[in-house]
């Protein structure tokens, strides 16, 4: 006689449904990724992308990579907040830096430059 699959998740893991939004963090790197499939003893299937990644029933990635073990975290409200947060800082900082790049080359008013300094010169070490 076959054994019945067990699910292994505990705590929040165990109420995650397909679908579900979750966070893979990796050193400090943190993803929102979606609940793929979840199988009967547990294993978490996570959309990465175009491909799927697999978790333990403990949220760790199934296997190790150079770098260390990807793990998931729940997705509360905060946390989402924080990635999004980090990752627009992220974005507008590399879109400064691209304008900067070519600053002495672009046509700008005194008071333009006067407003931009206002706002960097806070910064300036």
């Amino acid at each position: 006689m076959k054994k019945k699959a067990v699910d292994k998740r505990q705590g929040w893991l165990l109420k995650l449904k397909v679908g579900d939004k979750v966070i893979v963090s990796n050193w400090g790197n943190r993803r929102v990724e979606t609940v793929k499939k979840i199988t009967p003893t547990g294993r978490i299937h996570v959309t990465v992308g175009v491909t799927t990644e697999m978790f333990n029933p403990d949220g760790y990635n199934r296997g190790t990579k150079w770098n260390g073990r990807d793990c998931l975290e729940e997705a509360t409200p905060e946390r989402l907040e924080d990635i999004r947060v980090k990752d627009r800082t992220g974005t507008l900082k590399f879109q400064i830096s691209q304008v900067t790049d070519r600053f002495f080359n672009l046509e700008i008013s005194l008071d333009d430059l006067e407003a931009v300094w206002k706002i960097l010169e806070k910064y300036q070490k």
